[in-house]
Order: C-alpha cells, then structure tokens, then sequence
C-alpha cells in the first residue's frame, strides 16, 4: 500500500509541487538553515517576498553572522519576529562558522535546533533520508492512518514507517505540499489528494484532525513617544523575549500630561496584547531612555510592536 501511495504522491508533486520557493532546489545547507530557521514560526509568504534573500545577501555565510555584532543580526531580522531565532542563529554560527555538521544528533545539539528543524537540514541540506514531522504532516498522518489521540512519538514512528527511503527530499518536500494546498485544518480537498485512494480517514477527515488548544494571557500596555529636538527617547529591552531590541517608553498607565493616538492590537507567542500610545512632553522619572535620531530608527533593531506603535504615530501625530 505505502509503495502504491508513494508512487502517487511523487507523481503529484512533479505535476504541483511549489517548486518556484528557493530552498526547493540545490543548495548549500546553511541557505537551507536560513530558510528553516525563518519558517519557524513564520508563513512562507512572508519569508520569501521580504526576508529570505536580503538577509542571504547581508549575511552569505555562516561565518559572516559569526563575525557580526547581535544586534546587526537583529536589524536584518527586524520585522520577521520571534528573536530568539536570530540569537540562536548568531550563537550557533559562531560555533559552526566552518560549516554545519551533517548528523541530526549533532545538528539537534545546536542553539535553536529542534527535531523537526534538525532532520529537515539533514533532508534538505545534505540529502540525508530522514523522516520530517510539522504540524502539516502530523494532520496529514493522522488522517491517512485515521490515528486519534496518539502522541508525538507514534506520529514520529508513522512518519519513519511512510518516508520513500528512495527519494526522500521529494517525498517530504511533497508531504509539506500536501498539507498546506490540499490536507487542510478545515475543507480539506480530499477529491484532489494524490494519497486519497490510500486514506483510512477521508471518509471523515476532521476527526483526525489533532487540535491544539493554544491558551492566550490578555495584556493592556502604555507606551509613550516623546520627540525633542528631532530625537525620539528609546530604551532598550533586557526582557528574555525582546532583549537586545529597541522600543518606546513604557508607561504605568494613561499619563496626564499628554495626547492619546489611539491603541494598536499585537499577538506574541501566548500573549494578546492591547498597546495604548501616547504622545508625552515629558518622561517618567524613573526613566533612562537613550535619544535617538529621527533619522536612525530605520536602522535600529526595533520590535514588531515598536514599528505598529511608531507606525500609529506617524499617521496621528502632530510630527506629520
């Protein structure tokens, strides 16, 4: 059955495949670290029109991002969020600047490399025959073996139990194919999936669908913008999830002396975040911020929260 249903699936994605994204081709294993790395987190959308080749072209090796300050990696990651990922790349480069090792145990004991991102190097980046496992295949897996309730590690052992040991680079690159164009969360395409024949659950394909409940903290933050003599006052996070970026004043609360622009709705991580901007004349007290140029705050590592709030600004500030 697994030989038939692989026949099908490679036939598939010769025909549908998205062979037009980059790290589909060739290349060397660090283009595909960047690529994996980025998606992490991150729609492919997103990745490919405005990150993935600016920052190949900033940074074209690892040993480039070794050499470079962190918060020149931040800059080039400004916008794409999730920092961390950029820390763990820059810490990582600077102990493979040589090149990545080619094993998944060894690629696993990297910063910021999980399974999923360690095998998919393997695959991708070194033509390794290693099984891969992301949210997409897990469904995918799950309706054809119409599995319910079963845990990572049979989800793992499926995966090892289906891959095409023969042309394992386009069996997953087709699984991945599958599960964002056709397998679907919802109104999956099942009439138009190449392992439909093969599928035990397609008769019923949301019950095999896994559901992750993903439970959100609600915060309400203030923030103030102050501008003196052409220099807006910024402060810099040592905060885990934001540290090293660049931000606005935080408030305690809606001050006195000062304009409101409205709020701004942010999602992070497991945080919900309602952002209230002022325009302030003068900081709180305990306040330490540095002044920055005007000029330089598109060439500072500012947060995805601090570009939407200084975006506000600029559309209902007295600066316009």
């Amino acid at each position: 059955m697994h030989q038939d249903a692989q026949t099908s699936l490679l036939l598939w994605y010769q025909a549908n495949g998205r062979h037009h994204l980059p790290w589909r081709h060739p290349l060397h294993p660090y283009e595909i670290l960047i690529s994996e790395m980025m998606l992490q987190q991150t729609q492919v959308n997103t990745v490919l029109e405005r990150f993935y080749y600016p920052f190949l072209e900033r940074f074209p090796t690892l040993e480039s991002i070794a050499r470079a300050e962190e918060s020149e990696i931040l800059l080039a990651w400004r916008g794409l969020g999730y920092y961390s990922r950029a820390r763990n790349l820059h810490a990582l480069a600077k102990t493979c600047q040589q090149g990545l090792p080619k094993s998944v145990s060894e690629l696993e004991g990297l910063p910021g490399i999980g399974t999923y991102t360690a095998r998919a190097i393997a695959c991708f980046g070194f033509r390794e025959s290693v099984a891969i496992l992301d949210g997409n295949i897990k469904r995918i897996l799950s309706r054809f073996f119409a599995l319910l309730g079963v845990g990572e590690r049979e989800l793992w052992r499926r995966a090892e139990e289906f891959l095409n040991p023969l042309a394992a680079f386009d069996h997953n690159q087709a699984l991945l194919d599958v599960g964002a164009l056709l397998c679907k969360p919802k109104n999956p395409l099942c009439q138009e999936c190449p392992l439909s024949p093969w599928c035990k659950g397609k008769e019923d394909p949301l019950r095999y669908t896994p559901s992750k409940t993903r439970r959100y903290e609600e915060l309400e933050l203030f923030y103030g913008i102050c501008i003196q003599e052409g220099r807006v006052a910024m402060v810099q996070s040592q905060e885990r999830l934001y540290k090293g970026l660049w931000g606005f004043v935080p408030l305690l609360g809606a001050p006195l002396d000062s304009s409101s622009l409205g709020m701004i709705k942010h999602g992070y991580t497991k945080y919900k975040i309602t952002a209230h901007l002022y325009e302030i004349r003068s900081l709180p007290g305990d306040s330490k911020p540095s002044w920055i140029p005007l000029g330089e705050l598109e060439h500072l590592p500012i947060s995805i929260l601090a570009h939407k709030l200084w975006s506000c600004f600029l559309e209902r500030s007295s600066l316009k």
